[in-house]
């Protein structure tokens, strides 16, 4: 006759956990110390998310029985959900000294290191399970992650064919593939996989988000307000529909932009051990600026001369790289502008933190936030005693690890502060560095760029996710409104190409498309100066392609919105002192725009205006605005070690002059 225990499991393994908890604990009434039992309940207990009650429980069954793996790999998992990754790896590190067989500790402590970007021992470790489990679906699915993370992303297509080859339903390795065929540019293939995701099971967390936003990848917009509706929705109903960087390409508020932020880091990057929060005591500030994009990147083009900049007499400066070494020019004259540039890529999150602590950095910045390949999980460990977000997030990051976010006041007036929960530095002019050190080539032709050569050439060079069917509808009507003018639009991608020249067959102005290839820096700034007038994004502004622009010599022109990533234009526009570009609404930006390309001598005075500023703007100052933002970090530091708690720091009255 079977056990209770054993009339437990087999109603665990059918799902029937009401009926299995019943058993296991008429079990333990039976006998407390029941191993079995203890073990199993504990097991059921995490599963429900009750992880008080199963710590309890496994802590018992394992102080009758200390090698007990299972408990152990139950300890390990309870962890890993909870973000305490160490523990998570001592608990797995116990069931294979046990046992280096165990398949599911394997498995298990390649997740945890997955999580924390040691990519490569996850993948030793994944491989070693599926030597044991051939058969191990899951195995091969987040083998396929790691492999596409090394760059080998045809070896992890082949992963991920064998994930679900065993499981066809598996959605991980459908979710994970999505991923590498999107890099790969077969964002046909990815949006078929998105389809079988949706069909599977569209409750899981953030996927709706990461539809739209391929979708808008692909400028393929049928159902585009019904899922921007349903996203907002969502997040306000406070359910993990996206990711914080999906809900910045769509119409939405500060508030609400926060709201998805703090749902986002809850559930993903919360810590509660801090690695450093004391005041430390060095003859210079030490500053770490933390990124994988110290080389040919949109942040380094921006940034470069800022880093240069800093004051070594005052700061001791930090390149923390956790980018794979590109060995291009910029990352050498990067590796020239730090003090210390230290390489780690490959290295855990969890490596790195220590690692900036060991180094007792006093201002740890975060150039990445939630953008693509980010490493938010470095900055929850607390790594730094003063922690800061700038640049390459606009928008809060919704953490209560953060202490400042560095913007400016156009970015976000005094009104919209409830949607940040960072103290906010504001610095005069516009947070936005600039290198004036950017080299512009000779301009061709416009019949070499494909132009024609006496229309009105509006250009948009943004990526094709900020391009949406109301900006387009806009476009579209400026088109009919200037004889003869064309649009210039990045040719992003084949998928998004495709999608609007058929958007523009619909609106009467295919015709008008002109599509522009992906350039070098130098021949890209320079093909600027071929076009007569730059039309930004409505819902995510143009942010170095807008400095691209202005430092090329070609107006732009924007619509301030309520969001961080609306307003950064109109921050630019003001700084290189230009503010009439900048629209209030929808409407006035295509009267701006119509009138601009017909009236010649007004846009001739701009573009005037432009080029006489650019020498002496405070956009393209680099100096200055080093100057600006040490003030900050002075600050910064100055509270913490009086003990004081971070406080918004307000520059913008205080714009003294740079010797």
């Amino acid at each position: 006759m079977p056990s209770l225990v054993d009339k437990g499991l087999a109603a665990h393994r059918a799902g029937d956990f009401v009926q299995a908890e019943r058993h296991y604990r008429a079990a333990l009434q039976a006998n407390a110390n029941d191993i079995a039992a203890l073990t199993w309940l504990g097991v059921l207990k995490a599963q429900q998310s009750a992880h008080d009650e199963a710590q309890a429980l496994l802590d018992r069954s394992l102080a009758l029985e200390p090698r007990n793996v299972i408990a152990l790999n139950a300890l390990g998992n309870i962890a890993r959900t909870e973000h305490r990754h160490e523990d998570a790896l001592t608990f797995y590190g116990r069931v294979l000294a046990l046992d280096r067989a165990n398949v599911p500790a394997l498995f298990n402590r390649g997740v945890v290191l997955s999580d924390l970007g040691g990519w490569a021992d996850a993948l030793t470790s994944y491989d070693a399970a599926l030597a044991l489990m051939p058969t191990y679906g899951e195995a091969h699915s987040e083998k396929g992650r790691a492999l596409a993370e090394l760059g080998r992303p045809e070896e992890a297509l082949l992963s991920f064919a064998a994930a679900l080859k065993l499981k066809p339903d598996l959605v991980e390795a459908y979710q994970n593939r999505i991923n590498v065929l999107k890099d790969l540019g077969r964002l046909d293939d990815a949006l078929a996989d998105y389809e079988r995701v949706i069909a599977l099971g569209r409750d899981r967390p953030y996927v709706t988000g990461d539809y739209l936003a391929l979708k808008m990848d692909m400028c393929l917009w049928e159902g585009w307000e019904e899922l921007c509706r349903s996203v907002v929705e969502g997040v306000a109903s406070g359910a993990r529909v996206t990711a914080p960087f999906e809900l910045i390409k769509i119409a939405s508020t500060p508030e609400l932009q926060k709201h998805c932020a703090e749902i986002y880091v809850r559930d993903s990057f919360l810590s509660s051990r801090p690695l450093a929060s004391k005041a430390y005591r060095h003859d210079k500030i030490r500053l770490a600026y933390v990124s994988n994009e110290f080389k040919e990147h949109a942040t380094a083009y921006l940034a470069a001369e800022l880093f240069e900049r800093h004051d070594r007499g005052e700061f001791e400066t930090y390149a923390i790289s956790f980018g794979v070494p590109k060995g291009d020019a910029m990352e050498a004259r990067l590796r020239e502008a730090f003090d210390h540039f230290v390489p780690a890529a490959n290295q855990t999150s969890e490596a790195i933190a220590r690692m900036i602590a060991g180094h007792e950095i006093d201002i740890a910045v975060d150039l990445k936030g939630f953008t693509r390949d980010s490493r938010p999980e470095i900055f929850a460990m607390k790594p730094a005693p003063i922690l800061a977000s700038y640049l390459g997030w606009p928008g809060t990051t919704g953490a209560p690890y953060m202490d400042y976010l560095i913007a400016d006041a156009t970015l976000i007036p005094r009104e919209h502060r409830d949607g940040y929960t960072e103290k906010l530095v504001l610095l005069p002019d516009s947070y936005q560095p600039n290198d004036a050190k950017r080299a512009i080539a000779e301009t061709p032709p416009r019949g070499e760029l494909g132009l024609p050569e006496q229309a009105f050439v509006f250009a948009s060079f943004n990526a094709a996710f900020k391009l949406t069917p109301d900006l387009f509808d806009v476009w579209a009507r400026l088109l009919k409104a200037v004889d003869g003018s064309v649009l210039w639009l990045l040719d992003s991608n084949e998928s998004a190409k495709r999608n609007l020249l058929r958007e523009a067959r619909a609106r009467n102005v295919a015709e008008r498309l002109v599509f522009a290839p992906k350039l070098p820096l130098a021949q890209h700034l320079a093909r600027h100066r071929a076009a007569d007038l730059f039309l930004d994004s409505f819902h995510c502004n143009a942010h170095t392609t807008a400095s691209d622009a202005l430092w090329a010599g070609l107006p732009l022109l924007t619509r301030l919105g309520p969001t961080f990533a609306s307003r950064v234009a109109a921050s630019l526009l003001k700084a290189v002192r230009l503010p009439e570009l900048i629209a209030e609404s929808a409407d006035d930006y295509e009267a701006k725009a119509i009138r601009l390309a017909r009236e010649p001598a007004l846009l001739h005075a701009l573009k005037e205006r432009l080029k006489t500023n650019r020498a002496t703007c405070p956009l393209f100052d680099a100096k200055k605005l080093a100057k600006n933002l040490e003030r900050a970090y002075h600050e910064m530091h100055r509270r913490h070690v009086s003990g004081e708690a971070p406080d918004h720091i307000d520059l913008t009255s205080c714009d003294e002059p740079v010797n």
